[in-house]
């Protein structure tokens, strides 16, 4: 069953990596604090061998409709679905 990050959220890929838009019930500051979570390497979700493979990650948009780029050659949609399917660092 999807969490309620994955029901809001759609992947694609990039030219430079991938992206993750989050619509709906979602505020810009609670996914940044969520992309704070996940840079500590701490996470379930986004551990150091996920890490390894990022260059960057940007957070741009507004209340209701969030951007999230993943930006590295080797990040695919695939190990951001599974992110999206384990995180536990997500707090609406």
């Amino acid at each position: 069953m999807a969490n309620e990050l994955q029901r809001m959220s759609t992947v694609h890929k990039t030219g430079s990596g991938v992206e993750v838009r989050v619509r709906g019930e979602v505020e810009k500051g609670k996914i940044e604090e969520m992309i704070g979570a996940c840079a500590t390497g701490t996470q379930a979700c986004c551990g150091p061998d996920f890490f390894a493979k990022v260059n960057s990650i940007d957070v741009d948009g507004k209340d209701g409709d969030v951007a999230i780029r993943v930006n590295g050659a080797e990040v695919t949609e695939e190990m951001i679905q599974k992110n999206l399917a384990s995180c536990d660092c997500y707090k609406p």
